[in-house]
């Protein structure tokens, strides 16, 4: 799943993950559990990020290897928020090679950036379960609850209307030349993300990948 940050990459993984009963890796997710763990990687990403540093390819990398040791990816997976720049893509894909796999998509979700800058500053998260709810689009059935487990929601110290263009200054510099490396590689579906409800694009979607 491709595209700025706020255009529903970790909804729609969500909503794939649970149709097709594989797998939503999120890399984000993968360095929580690791420092949770406390492993060696873990520990290492903790002071990284404790020291106010970004997480270099290398290791990044080494997260999703490391998630990737478990057997639920046999069947297929679905990747959320990496790779995150060119040289992440080209380690991902050699590393698919090595074990005879390759991606089937990468589904570009397209969304105006005001409209983006809109979405993430009514958003809110659930730090238990990290499900995402938005108080416009997609609001949990109980204000300040999480429809899942029940957790209290809370608002991310990046979502702010500054960060968030910086963010997306971000994504421009760095993560937006992946697309063109797979592009080139012609796995790139693109997918509107506005127009209708999370129903409605997930129906198109799906319909998207049967072709």
């Amino acid at each position: 799943m491709f595209g700025p940050p706020g255009v529903g990459k970790g909804t729609y993984a969500k909503l794939l993950s649970s149709k097709f009963h594989i797998p939503h890796i999120s890399t984000g997710e993968i360095a929580r559990d690791e420092i949770s763990s406390g492993t060696p990687l873990g520990l290492a990403v903790k002071d990284l990020i404790a020291s106010g540093q970004l997480l270099s390819d290398d290791v990044v990398t080494a997260l999703v290897k490391e998630r990737f040791k478990r057997g639920d990816v046999l069947r297929g997976f679905i990747m959320d928020g990496y790779p995150r720049t060119a040289p992440q893509a080209k380690s991902f894909d050699s590393y698919l090679g090595e074990r005879g796999w390759k991606l089937d998509a990468v589904v570009n979700i397209k969304v105006d950036e005001e409209e983006i800058i809109n979405r993430i500053v009514k958003r809110f998260t659930c730090p238990k379960c990290h499900a995402i709810y938005n108080i416009e689009y997609w609001p949990p059935k109980h204000s300040g609850k999480c429809d899942v487990c029940g957790g209290d929601l809370i608002k991310r110290s990046d979502e702010s209307d500054t960060a968030i263009r910086k963010r997306l200054e971000v994504y421009h510099d760095v993560t937006e030349p992946v697309l063109a490396y797979y592009k080139a590689a012609g796995v790139v579906k693109d997918m509107s993300g506005t127009g209708g409800g999370v129903e409605e694009n997930f129906g198109k979607l799906l319909q998207l990948l049967e072709k």
